[in-house]
């Protein structure tokens, strides 16, 4: 299987552009200023995944149309909180059927 990134090209580092990679990765961590970007010390409000999206080819999904009866497409309606998450819990089901199915 081939995968094709969706991101755009780009081209090698200028030797300008790696000098000022390599002084950032030497300095040491208390040279660092972090006055626009202050350490977070609570994370209790913190929520996994909010900001990223994986590129395509990083969740290999593809799109496709299934049929289902009325019945099911409810129940998963009802358990994934609304039509937006539907897609994620039929495939989470899935994944734990083939999983199961491949330890017979």
């Amino acid at each position: 299987m081939s995968v094709v990134s969706m991101r755009p090209a780009v081209g090698p580092l200028t030797a300008d552009e790696q000098a000022a990679i390599d002084r950032l990765a030497a300095m040491p961590d208390d040279q660092i200023d972090y006055s626009d970007i202050p350490e977070i010390r609570d994370w209790s409000g913190a929520q996994r995944g909010r900001f990223h999206r994986p590129h395509q080819d990083e969740a290999a999904g593809q799109a496709v149309t299934v049929h289902l009866d009325v019945a099911t497409l409810a129940w998963f309606r009802d358990h994934a909180g609304g039509e937006a998450g539907v897609d994620a819990a039929i495939a989470a089901v899935l994944r734990r059927f083939v999983a199961a199915a491949d330890q017979r």
